[in-house]
């Protein structure tokens, strides 16, 4: 499974630095430009910024109008990055490096999964090659979150067949710092312990399935703190919510932008600048 995954990751990287190569962002250069740059677009800003500055730098927020909605984004993968680039100093390496490694164990715990469900023994490596050939799999080449949650969301599931709820547990709360995809999988975890629950021993893990709901309702309070608005991360996602300031920001929507890539119907956000 892993010189698949090794395959892959190499082929990805070839065909972003060959694409930069025959579309220079210099059309009267065939100059690729940094070897990392195909990787430094879209979202890497915003996990970027975050892990760089903090989600609200100098006062700055969802009430200034050039705002880039960073809030959207989860800290699991920013506070990753953070410690990892004091080790690689180039921060699009350390993501590059997070999502790497992260992408090995994902795949690992996968083909785990699936001997557990699937009866011959190719069924590992099967469901291996179609994730990774899969169009969605050029995101876990990137420096995005979707690595890193699925090294900890795999696993967790494998701890919850073996019923090692605590783990299962501390592994799905820390997937859901990444993304909020990981209340999805608690659900799930939760309703599998209430399906193979027998004895009154099997019961008393039940509250550790309490765990992952912590990490978004402490998010969601930080950014309460900060906007007003317990739904900001949501609303930041949307581009829209319900009351009092307006911004013509949008999701997807990096600082310097110009005006005319943006939305526009401003979007409305129940927040407003904190009192000084």
């Amino acid at each position: 499974m892993l010189w698949l995954y090794l395959l892959t990751r190499a082929a990805l990287w070839s065909i972003a630095h060959g694409a930069r190569w025959l579309f220079p962002a210099d059309a009267g250069t065939h100059d690729p430009g940094p070897v990392l740059a195909p990787f430094e677009r879209w979202d890497w800003g915003h996990f970027l910024n975050v892990a760089r500055d903090g989600y609200f730098p100098e006062g700055r927020g969802p009430w200034d109008a050039e705002w880039d909605n960073r809030e959207a984004f989860f800290p699991g993968f920013p506070l990753v990055l953070r410690a990892v680039h004091t080790v690689v100093p180039h921060w699009t390496a350390a993501g590059l490096l997070i999502s790497f490694v992260a992408g090995g164990i994902a795949v690992l715990a996968l083909a785990r999964i699936a001997r557990l469900y699937l009866p011959d023994e190719g069924a590992g490596q099967r469901t291996v090659q179609l994730l990774l050939i899969s169009p969605c799999a050029v995101f876990l080449a990137a420096g995005y979150s979707e690595s890193l949650f699925l090294a900890l969301a795999l696993p967790a599931w494998l701890a919850a067949h073996r019923r090692n709820w605590p783990l299962a547990a501390t592994l799905t709360a820390l997937a859901t710092t990444v993304r909020i995809s990981g209340l999805f999988l608690a659900a799930a975890l939760t309703l599998h312990f209430v399906l193979t629950a027998r004895t009154r021993a099997h019961w008393r893990p039940l509250p550790w399935l309490l765990l992952p709901a912590l990490p978004a309702t402490l998010y969601a309070w930080y950014l309460h703190a900060y906007t007003g608005d317990w739904m900001a991360w949501k609303h930041a996602r949307n581009g829209a919510g319900t009351a009092t300031s307006t911004h013509p920001g949008r999701p997807g929507t990096l600082p310097g932008t110009p005006p005319s890539t943006r939305s526009s119907r401003p979007a409305t956000r129940t927040c407003s600048r904190p009192n000084s």
